[in-house]
């Protein structure tokens, strides 16, 4: 049997995994086997708790990384309002390619028993008066079907055939308004910047979905607990998106 100080001596020169695993195997002493081995599973787990404290770190800081950008407003002031491609980029991903798009949800909106059911109210009223009931007139909407209100412009398009583009910032107002079968209505499914820059900004929408307005579990199951959850929103200028939608010439904004 080896003396106790050249096990120490050996046990100190060899630091690999596989030297050790060879000491184990040769080693006769169960003491010295048994110290191997505690050696070996130290090793083993001081490295991966060092790898997993290093992964750990590295998740964190992603995380925080993640948040900051997703708090943080840009806005594009390289872009002018007006620019082709912008104008092009908002009629190809943010606008409806044509009136067919929504209009099997129109015959059933746009019928007699609908039309005599829209609500003439003082302030379309008072727009139908100044304009002297005119047809075929333009208009721009801003969040219309907001928390169940009603639309200013419904009756305008359904009973003088106006046309117009409707800004809805939240899914939910989007999605209503196409039921309502706006099929005249150009929707764009946004925000209106307040610079004549386009911005992409933090937007905290409701969730108050319905298991009728689309077809997906309900909003609990997708880990929605407040009633909000928050999202990035691509935000245009006004004068963009009159462009977009070809419609410069408004008689009620």
């Amino acid at each position: 049997m080896k003396p106790v100080g050249t096990i120490d001596k050996k046990l100190s020169e060899k630091t690999s995994e596989k030297e050790i695993l060879q000491d184990v195997k040769t080693s006769k002493s169960p003491i010295c086997r048994k110290l191997l081995l505690c050696c070996l599973f130290l090793f083993t787990y001081t490295t991966v708790m060092a790898l997993l404290v290093l992964y750990m770190d590295k998740i964190v800081i992603q995380y925080e990384q993640f948040k900051a950008n997703m708090a943080h407003d840009v806005v594009m002031n390289n872009i002018k309002q007006d620019n082709s491609e912008l104008i092009e980029y908002i009629r190809q991903y943010h606008m409806r390619p044509s009136k067919k798009f929504f209009l099997h949800r129109t015959a059933a909106h746009n019928n007699k028993a609908h039309l005599a059911q829209l609500k003439l109210s003082s302030k379309v009223r008072f727009i139908a008066n100044y304009f002297d009931n005119m047809t075929q007139g333009v208009f721009v909407e801003a969040d219309a079907y907001h928390g169940g209100k009603p639309s200013d412009t419904e009756w305008l398009e359904k009973k003088l055939n106006w046309t117009g583009l409707m800004v809805q910032s939240d899914t939910s107002d989007f999605i209503h308004a196409q039921q309502h079968g706006r099929f005249r209505t150009q929707p764009f499914m946004g925000c209106l910047s307040t610079s004549k820059a386009p911005k992409e900004i933090m937007h905290k929408e409701a969730t108050f979905i319905t298991l009728e307005d689309v077809d997906v579990k309900p909003v609990n199951d997708l880990g929605v607990g407040d009633g909000f959850f928050q999202t990035r929103e691509k935000c245009f200028p006004l004068y963009s998106l009159m462009l977009a939608a070809d419609m410069m010439n408004v008689q009620y904004l």
